[in-house]
């Protein structure tokens, strides 16, 4: 599958800040902006402290097991599809060659993410999850120094 940002995509994917949000109209392109920005983390992992023993670690949330199953899970895959990975769907956990990992996570079971030492987080659909999980997010990539990637629809009511 081929990628090409249009603009707002492509400032998105180039900055360096280490927390980045994205709020647009729904079938804007977020989801997609992110799957590829995950993909590039995890291939190259972005950030990393070489010294670092655990595995370079993303977690990808949504707010419910559907929505991660049916819409940013599904995104993810398709577009890391030429890559060699190996998928648990029971567990919804990603190997990458180099060693990275991915896991998805439901909003609705936010105790997965404890004790996690996450090197990037990206939480889809951010605006329907509670504030609370948001922190939680924020403890886990403290330690590593991680980025959190938060994507949003315009007009969701909170």
């Amino acid at each position: 599958m081929i990628f090409e940002p249009f603009g707002r995509q492509q400032d998105f994917m180039l900055s360096r800040a280490r927390h980045r949000a994205a709020f647009a109209a729904k079938r804007s392109g977020k989801t997609n902006v992110c799957a590829v920005d995950c993909i590039m983390h995890l291939e190259n992992k972005t950030g990393m402290d070489p010294n670092q023993r655990e595995p370079y670690l993303a977690v990808l949330i949504a707010p419910t097991a559907d929505m991660l199953r049916r819409l940013s899970l599904k995104t993810f895959a398709q577009y890391a599809a030429p890559f060699n990975f190996e998928h648990n769907k029971s567990t919804q956990e990603f190997r990458w060659p180099n060693g990275s990992e991915l896991y998805g996570i439901s909003a609705e079971r936010p105790a997965r993410l404890e004790g996690l030492k996450c090197n990037y987080i990206w939480i889809d659909e951010a605006l329907q999850v509670t504030e609370q999980l948001f922190l939680e997010c924020l403890a886990r990539v403290s330690d590593a120094k991680g980025k959190i990637v938060i994507v949003g629809s315009l007009g969701v009511q909170l």
